[in-house]
């Protein structure tokens, strides 16, 4: 089986573990959900993505090492220790990353209901009263 850049199956990688797991920005899955609450276009989300998710990044599995590489054209996915100069890297846009984001958030699987409840309380908690009473947390009163 052939995929978008031409590849060949066999080096194709699973995207979600690094769209879940693989950013190197502190909170990133919150910072993501944030965005998509928004409820800004997908173009715009691919952008901010830009700054969420830079660098490199890679993952061990079992005996399998894979590694991505954030890049302005999207990210570049390969089986191995490097992405960045791989030819055989698999590409997904930054458009295609924020619809398989919102896919993922939809099916409960990019971040836990009861982690996103647990992130909004304890904003709630933090805000002053005066910035309670400017954002819409009248059901946690």
């Amino acid at each position: 089986m052939l995929h978008r850049n031409g590849k060949d199956s066999a080096h194709y990688v699973d995207s979600s573990g690094f769209l879940q797991q693989g950013s190197n920005t502190t909170n990133a899955r919150m910072m993501i959900a944030a965005e998509f609450m928004k409820q800004k276009s997908t173009e715009e989300i691919a952008e901010s993505l830009k700054s969420i998710y830079h660098g490199d990044f890679g993952i061990q599995a079992g005996n399998r090492s894979v590694s991505a590489w954030y890049a302005d054209d999207g990210i570049h996915l390969a089986a191995g220790k490097t992405a960045q100069y791989n030819r055989n890297a698999q590409l997904i846009s930054g458009k295609e990353v924020a619809e398989r984001i919102g896919r993922l958030l939809q099916e409960g699987k990019f971040a836990s209901n009861v982690e996103l409840a647990e992130k909004i309380y304890l904003l709630y908690r933090n805000l002053s009263d005066e910035g309670k009473s400017k954002i819409c947390f009248r059901q946690l009163h």
